[in-house]
């Protein structure tokens, strides 16, 4: 009977061990979480990823940019130089914004990873330099966009203001749910926008070659913004 219980007690332990093993090794190898902190990230890369080419053209009272990235890894999202400035035409990401509250202050959108959205909002270390750039939908076409902008950048103001749609901090918008639009942005696509400036500058966002969807590895946006008013009455 002695030797019995024994072998009962050995046939225990084998089978509860492996569950104790299995408990104590994931306290040794915890399981990596997203930090609770603006600019935790300890990534293995750290060397921030820009736009693969830039073209910059000055206009008679505008800026015109067309931004290529290639090689979209969303992984690397937080590197990824997403946030642009239409003051200046710079790039940051996710962690140079954390760390600069000169960065948080020029960027104006975010538009990598298949919508078009203000900074505004995001978990930053300097949210208070953050600019709550606005946005609509547009029905123009890349023609009469391209003519606006060539000849009376001015337009630009009234199309926004003039516009059917209530201003929005993502695009796309389902206005008819007046909620996020879960789909994405689409080759062809035209956004007008409204910076959180003084004076407000306006602009237009045309995407010249996207698929549609969020995980997409190559984007190219137009991007162009007035340089001349200084009407400053729709100024929030």
């Amino acid at each position: 009977m002695k030797y019995l219980t024994i072998i009962i007690l050995a046939l225990l332990s084998a089978v509860l061990l492996p569950g104790c093993q299995s408990d104590d090794t994931s306290s040794i190898f915890p399981v990596s979480k997203r930090p609770t902190s603006p600019g935790g990230y300890a990534p293995t890369l750290t060397t921030p990823i820009p736009p693969t080419s830039v073209e910059e053209e000055v206009l008679d009272g505008a800026k015109r940019w067309l931004i290529t990235f290639s090689d979209i890894n969303y992984d690397l999202h937080y590197l990824h130089q997403r946030f642009f400035s239409t003051t200046d035409g710079s790039f940051y990401n996710i962690k140079q914004l954390h760390l600069s509250a000169n960065a948080t202050a020029k960027a104006d959108l975010d538009f990598l990873f298949g919508r078009i959205q203000s900074i505004d909002g995001f978990l930053l270390t300097y949210p208070e330099q953050a600019a709550a750039t606005q946005f609509k939908p547009s029905n123009l076409t890349a023609g009469e966009l391209a003519f606006i902008v060539d000849n009376d950048p001015a337009q630009l103001e009234n199309a926004f203001e003039n516009s059917i749609y209530a201003a929005t901090d993502v695009q796309p918008y389902d206005y008819v749910e007046d909620k996020y639009n879960f789909d994405y942005y689409e080759t062809g696509d035209i956004f007008l926008f409204k910076t959180d400036r003084t004076p407000a500058r306006y602009g237009a966002i045309r995407i010249v070659q996207s698929e549609a969807d969020f995980y997409a590895n190559s984007r190219t946006v137009e991007i162009t913004v007035q340089t001349g008013n200084s009407i400053q009455k729709y100024k929030n």
